[in-house]
């Protein structure tokens, strides 16, 4: 049987041993197909036996992902949500063009605590939900691409915290009223979605059944840094 293979003159020797670089106009390669190439070694007495096949293909290792992962909305008609106070949904620009497709992506994540990262997904989808995660912490995220000669570049860092909005809110109580003025008191609600609360925002209406909109402007005590921080009243 006619080998399938053809011989390769000309390469290089450098430091690391023999090298040849393909030059695809040169051998009338076709760029994005996939090549296997042997080799074999020869001497006073003659060639040596083939050595085993590797194949790689004509193209550039996939570029980063742009702008990194970014936190991802829950699915409407899910039947779980990507984001609580344990877990993070992330999704991330597909890569399209180039040579090689993409085969897989692969997403990074550390301990929250700047470790080094590791791998919590590798797939063919753009998305994905890390979880088992410890509420409130920020978590560095990055993201590379794989096509078939391997992983390219990382994207940029990228940092979450496992939570979520508050739940569990009541309605304020009236604790003293004038003819001017009235007092409100609430408590703090029953679930923080896993992050400090760092303030309250309290609506009114237009005292007339219209849409409770209207935001209430809190004064400030002057000992205070910020105008909102755990205000009750």
């Amino acid at each position: 049987m006619t080998s399938t293979f053809e011989a390769i003159a000309d390469y290089d020797y450098s430091d690391h041993g023999l090298s040849y670089t393909v030059d695809a106009s040169a051998l009338g390669l076709t760029s994005g197909k996939l090549y296997r190439f042997r080799f074999r070694a020869l001497n006073y007495m003659g060639a040596s036996t083939y050595s085993d096949t590797s194949r790689f293909g004509l193209g550039a290792l996939p570029p980063a992902v742009p702008s990194g992962p970014a936190r991802r909305a829950d699915d409407a008609e899910a039947l779980e949500p990507w984001n609580t106070n344990i877990s993070i949904g992330l999704e991330w620009g597909a890569i399209t063009g180039g040579a090689l497709p993409v085969l897989e992506y692969v997403l990074y994540v550390d301990d929250g605590l700047e470790a080094t990262p590791r791998e919590a997904y590798r797939g063919p989808l753009a998305k994905a939900g890390i979880g088992r995660l410890t509420p409130g912490v920020a978590y560095t995220f990055y993201v590379t691409a794989v096509n078939y000669n391997g992983e390219g570049a990382p994207s940029p860092l990228v940092s979450l915290r496992s939570c979520v909005p508050p739940a569990g809110v009541v309605a304020p109580a009236l604790v003293r009223s004038t003819e001017v003025a009235v007092t409100l008191r609430w408590v703090q609600p029953l679930d923080s979605g896993g992050c400090e609360i760092t303030g309250y925002k309290l609506y009114h209406d237009d005292g007339a059944e219209g849409p409770i909109t209207t935001a209430v402007a809190f004064v400030a005590d002057p000992l205070q840094e910020i105008a909102e921080p755990y205000q009750f009243e």
